[in-house]
């Protein structure tokens, strides 16, 4: 009975409680959708060359060590650089240092690339690259738009992805990062 007679006696209090109140719950609404679904925006670029033919050896031995040396001995500003090859397809994920210009890193990787195909078989293409910024409810989505691009045979819409290696779908989703 006491909080009524407070009330009763002093109601600016509560209207200046429930104008908080409401001003604290629309400003939480607000920042909710930067909490839940943040931007990541990690200075990874990803390299991902395709040449049809080659097997998972012979990949790794002819564009992926080449690329590798290229790549880490021509762009500055380099963390780590991890690869992943199977028959025919080689993603190199370059994660940078947190204060790498990424346009800068993106026209060192295009010269490192360019400059070594004369190495690699004959009429290889130039890799596909571009920075990493994926928001996680767009990841699955992202998966298959990247194999449907690799393979016209897989429909962009299918849900199984048939077509797709199981063991480079598994792994692709549990990493981190998307190339």
């Amino acid at each position: 009975m006491g909080i009524v007679r407070f009330a009763l006696k002093y109601p600016h209090t509560f209207y200046v409680m429930a104008a908080l109140i409401l001003f604290l719950g629309v400003t939480a609404a607000v920042e909710m959708p930067t909490d839940i679904f943040p931007e990541i925006n990690i200075p990874v670029v990803s390299v991902i060359w395709q040449y049809t033919g080659l097997d998972t050896t012979q990949m790794e031995q002819r564009v992926t060590t080449y690329s590798q040396y290229s790549i880490s001995s021509n762009v500055n500003g380099i963390r780590d650089i991890e690869a992943e090859t199977v028959n025919g397809i080689s993603v190199q994920k370059i994660y940078f240092q947190p204060d790498v210009n990424l346009d800068l890193a993106i026209s060192q990787i295009v010269a490192a690339t360019n400059s070594i195909r004369a190495l690699m078989p004959t009429g290889i293409q130039p890799p596909v690259g571009d920075r990493l910024q994926l928001r996680p409810q767009t990841r699955r989505l992202a998966i298959r738009h990247f194999f449907a691009c690799m393979d016209p045979r897989i429909e962009f819409g299918h849900q199984n992805l048939d077509g797709v290696p199981e063991a480079l779908l598994e792994r692709v989703e549990r990493a981190d990062v998307v190339a």
